[in-house]
């Protein structure tokens, strides 16, 4: 979700830059208009358009095929282990962003309160064949959809309220309203909410102007302006938004140059197809890690490949699979990664059960993708030097038949199979969020998790010379024979 949340914020940070750089001046107010919800609402979408498939999970280094040779896994004795809390950014953020949340919609609602409230107390007339309320002790008119209220009942006045509520403009700023409740720590969101408004005064003056003669309508705006300031020329904010609207109203209404729109289209339609390509090779690259333990096709294919390209260097990943179907949609997915030149070579579909290997060539964007990704906790998924138990995967193998207890639900009902298990190798070497990836059964998943969040500590992975903290994933075979 913290995902999702950055990557729109940084779309729509990006819309509005674009938006700053090539219509900011433009007097054309409905495109202006359109364009910032559009690209708000854009923003919204395109970090949430992905492949529509679920990619296969990903074995961990080293532990596809040695772990399938543990036919049995023997039963033993254990202890639980009381795991502490653990208090770190990723699990703080959430609260942080949701009290954030919380208090904007407070603020929302105490709006409609207030608005609730005003109409109870205000007057209701009627100028123009419009309904509006006054309320005399109101700092300055307003409208929200269909009601107007305000402390002068000047025709003008009327007719300015009467344009922003006949073209919609509260829609457009409770829209950007809900955006902020969200995004409220995204300067964006606030600075497209008061963009917006600008833009709605423009198009209220452009409507009003059409009625009622320009110098006057100035003149009225002036001094409404020094009423509502008390002549306290400090008050910059109000003084720049009047010299603003004074000075759009010398401008003439033009539509958009062609080449304006052209560039933009483009821009939009290369940065959501860039965005949805980018978000499929990272969601691909997370899942990815290194294989040191290489089956015989894919050590030959190897041989083959430096044969044919002496100065390449290429590495071997394993991917896990759960059915045909899911096999299928891989090599069709690997397929396209090919013609991209990502993926080298698809080999060894029966490597284990449901274990197929990659081949990728050092320095093609998957690998640097999957080498460079990280979570927003710095957990890699491939290092120069993966984690390892002490003794090795024959150490692993011992130390798992020895501790893991097989549930006596699930031997009597006679379920055997494999469990994945998902965790992280700390710096220090400890071992910690450990999920089950894929199960079998509840008792059996969880006495996986149980005797791998026992595990001693392990030797710690290395990238660039330091420790790292590495996600790995451990196939936990469970068999009754």
């Amino acid at each position: 979700m913290i995902e999702y949340l950055v990557e729109s914020a940084f779309l729509a940070t990006v819309f509005y830059f674009i938006y700053w750089i090539f219509l900011r001046k433009e007097s054309a107010y409905s495109f202006r208009r359109y364009f910032l919800i559009g690209s708000l609402l854009i923003s919204l979408v395109i970090p949430t358009l992905t492949i529509p498939v679920s990619w296969p999970t990903v074995l961990s280094p080293k532990q596809s095929s040695e772990m399938d040779m543990m036919d049995t896994v023997k039963v033993g004795g254990g202890s639980h282990l009381n795991g502490g809390w653990q208090v770190d950014l990723e699990s703080i953020l959430p609260y942080g962003l949701g009290i954030g949340a919380i208090l904007m919609l407070s603020i929302m609602i105490y709006s409609f309160f207030r608005i609730i409230q005003m109409k109870n107390k205000s007057e209701k007339k009627i100028v123009f064949d419009r309904q509006v309320w006054f309320e005399p002790t109101l700092d300055s008119s307003f409208s929200f959809f269909g009601l107007i209220f305000t402390s002068d009942l000047n025709p003008t006045v009327i007719k300015h309220e009467v344009a922003h509520s006949r073209l919609l403009h509260s829609l457009d700023i409770l829209v950007l309203s809900i955006y902020r409740i969200i995004f409220w720590w995204s300067p964006v969101s606030w600075v497209q909410l008061r963009e917006m408004r600008m833009i709605h005064e423009y198009q209220a003056d452009q409507a009003v102007l059409t009625e009622v003669e320009g110098t006057a309508y100035k003149k009225l705006l002036i001094n409404a302006s020094m009423a509502s300031l008390g002549w306290n020329l400090a008050s910059s904010f109000r003084e720049g938004i009047l010299i603003k609207r004074l000075n759009e109203m010398k401008k003439q209404t033009q539509k958009i140059r062609l080449w304006k729109m052209s560039v933009l289209g483009t821009l939009v339609a290369a940065i959501s197809l860039y965005s949805c390509m980018e978000k499929e090779l990272i969601e691909i690259a997370e899942n990815t890690y290194e294989s040191n333990d290489i089956s015989d096709q894919a050590t030959l294919k190897l041989v083959e490949l430096q044969e044919l390209d002496p100065d390449g260097k290429f590495k071997v990943v394993d991917m896990l699979h759960e059915s045909e179907e899911d096999f299928a949609v891989l090599k069709h997915r690997i397929s396209e990664l090919q013609e991209m030149g990502d993926v080298v070579q698809f080999v060894n579909k029966d490597k284990g059960e449901g274990v197929v290997e990659l081949i990728l060539k050092e320095g093609s964007q998957l690998h640097e993708i999957s080498a460079a990704v990280k979570t927003a906790e710095d957990v890699y998924t491939i290092v120069d030097r993966v984690p390892e138990f002490e003794g090795g995967m024959d150490g692993l193998g011992k130390y798992i038949s020895e501790n893991l207890k097989y549930p006596e639900e699930a031997k009597k009902a006679g379920i055997e199979g494999r469990v994945v298990v998902q965790f992280i190798v700390q710096k220090d070497g400890s071992v910690t969020e450990v999920t089950p990836l894929k199960g079998i059964e509840h008792n059996c998943d969880k006495e996986a998790v149980k005797v791998m969040m026992k595990s001693p500590k392990w030797t710690p992975g290395i990238l660039d010379g330091k420790k790292v903290k590495v996600k790995m994933v451990l196939p936990i075979v469970f068999s009754i024979n």
